[in-house]
């Protein structure tokens, strides 16, 4: 044991590379091994049940103490708590009672539980009924916290939201979810933000984003990231908020990724503020204006100048209103899209539009060669357009193959039933950084031809993603009285999740369901079928690999036999008669 302690960094690999039952097994051998052992085997805590089992047993189907703590038993597990750095709980899987936080609290010897935790993740996924009170969360917080994701933030919350600036007023990480509106929140929003000196990232629920909260945001110095957490599961009704912001001096000195609803316009007028945050490096644009197609064409002009070092651009326009259709807008043509190969340290573009995209294979050719740093790409992959009136072949694929040798990822619908416009040629794959293709929703019927073509293009480690459904229209709450009447007078019915009025009120044909989930059983047999066909292509490789080595072999052979006969015909002489 004196040798293993004099080198430690030997022994904190091997450890390393152990799983949770050998590191159970190395904590009962010595105190040098349980130590290191219990470091790693409570570092990332998933299961708090589980965890506060060593304090005391927990019965009931929904967790609490068979007994009260002692003070040993808070010694004992105290040992356990200081290794904890992070701690992800989910009510649904770990359901804890009102009584076991009382008891945990009652019993507490000191002021703190894990006094050396960094982050908090709080969710319940317990949905509309029964929410457990995420108040209870703040008893694991302290003032070292420095990440904290809470989850189903709805109701009264004021106290909480206020509070947690004082709890933890060294947070860098912020990031809260929620089913409900940010009327009910928008001041206590306001004060936590203010409160939080360190801030650096920040995520908020979609409609979160408004001119007060903006404000405030803008005074953070640290701040880099302003983003929309994800969506919760059971999330109906969306409050669409366009803020209005008017940029102040020294506002956002350190910003770099924002995340805002806006409409193009509104966003190009702002940005000509001379305290604009010009330095951005990544811009998620929500717009819920059907943009049209000379709008976009201005934004995408308009981005070399207003943000010269913008390397990730989304761009996403939906319309919030049945009451204008999407008929009434032009289809995107590739003119609308071509700005952006002018700028010049953009590498991703993500762009969703509710019309079509009407682009050919000589313009994705274009595109991919006049873009050799795209790392990034994808283009409306699930929009309704491309459900039967996509005439891209699979062919389409094949310049960014050959021209983008840094792509990481694309997205593209094509329709894969008509015949590939070309084929790649012998050893033609996308590039050894690429991991992700999304085809959306694209058309398939013949699964094997189609795993056959992208075995050619594709790296073994690569996936494919697709979609079985259409991206649900998010809907402004309340209903205005035009939309009301478009529903015909069942808003109120379709918040509570009648898809199908949703669908027939956008135009979507309800049949197109089952052709989707069609679709999405038939791309998930091509995925299936890609490791078959890399296995076979590598065998064949082989063999390949192996006849070129035998035939060169052959020629060598054939060539020292050459050699040796003309040796033999010199050493012998002629006769002549």
């Amino acid at each position: 044991m004196e040798r293993l302690e004099s080198y430690p960094e030997l022994m904190s690999m091997t450890l390393d590379c152990l799983q949770d039952a050998q590191l159970a097994t190395c904590a009962r051998v010595s105190k040098l091994f349980f130590d290191r052992a219990i470091e790693r085997l409570y570092r990332h805590v998933r299961r708090l049940d589980v965890l506060f089992e060593i304090l005391s047993p927990l019965v009931g189907k929904t967790k609490e103490f068979a007994r009260a703590p002692s003070p040993i038993a808070w010694k004992r597990f105290m040992i356990y708590a200081a290794k904890v750095k992070s701690i992800a709980h989910v009510q649904a899987e770990a359901s804890l009672s009102d009584s076991f936080y009382l008891e945990l609290t009652t019993s507490l010897p000191g002021r703190v539980i894990f006094p050396n935790l960094q982050s908090l993740y709080w969710h319940s996924r317990i949905y509309r009924r029964n929410r457990p009170d995420i108040r209870n969360s703040t008893i694991f917080m302290h003032k070292n916290l420095s990440l904290l994701e809470i989850g189903d933030l709805s109701g009264d919350h004021s106290a909480f939201l206020q509070n947690l600036a004082i709890v933890c007023p060294n947070l860098r990480h912020l990031s809260l979810r929620s089913t409900g509106i940010i009327t009910a929140h928008e001041d206590d929003v306001v004060k936590l933000i203010e409160g939080l000196d360190s801030l650096t990232v920040i995520l908020l629920p979609q409609g979160w984003i408004t001119t007060k909260i903006l404000s405030a945001l803008s005074q953070r110095p640290l701040l880099t990231k302003i983003d929309f957490a994800p969506p919760e599961a059971d999330q109906t009704e969306v409050s669409i908020i366009t803020p209005s912001f008017d940029f102040t001096e020294y506002a956002f000195p350190s910003l770099e990724h924002l995340s805002l609803e806006s409409s193009t316009a509104k966003f190009i007028e702002c940005m000509q503020s001379p305290f604009a945050p010009i330095n951005l490096t990544s811009l998620n644009l929500t717009s819920y204006e059907l943009e049209k197609p000379e709008e976009i064409q201005n934004f995408l002009g308009a981005v070399p100048e207003i943000l010269p070092s913008l390397a990730h651009l989304t761009l996403c326009s939906t319309s919030t209103s049945v009451a204008h259709p999407v008929e009434e807008v032009a289809d995107i043509t590739f003119e609308c899209l071509r700005p952006i190969i002018d700028t010049a340290n953009l590498t991703s573009f993500v762009f969703a539009h509710d019309c079509a995209i009407r682009m050919d294979e000589a313009d994705m050719a274009f595109l991919a060669m006049n873009w050799p740093a795209l790392r990034e790409l994808e283009l409306s992959v699930r929009a309704r357009w491309a459900l039967d009136e996509c005439y891209l072949t699979m062919g389409v694929l094949l310049p960014f193959v050959r021209h983008c040798k840094h792509l990481r990822r694309l997205g593209i619908a094509f329709n894969s039933i008509l015949p590939p416009s070309s084929w790649p040629e012998v050893r033609e794959t996308f590039g050894p950084h690429f991991h992700e293709l999304n085809v959306g929703v694209s058309p398939i019927e013949d699964v094997k031809n189609v795993a056959i073509f992208l075995a050619q293009i594709m790296p073994a480690h690569a996936s494919i993603v697709w979609s079985s459904s259409l991206p649900r229209p998010k809907i402004s709450f309340p209903l205005t009285h035009d939309e009301d009447d478009a529903w015909g007078g069942l808003g109120a019915l379709a918040m509570d999740g009648i898809t199908d009025a949703i669908d027939g009120a956008f135009g979507v044909n309800p049949e197109f369901g089952k052709e989707l989930q069609n679709r999405g059983r038939l791309w998930e047999d091509v995925s299936k079928a890609l490791p078959v066909v890399f296995e076979a292509r590598q065998r064949d490789e082989k063999r390949l690999r192996d006849f070129q080595d035998e035939l060169a072999r052959s020629e060598a052979r054939n060539k020292a036999f050459e050699r040796e006969l003309v040796i033999l015909r010199d050493a012998v002489p002629v006769k002549r008669f």
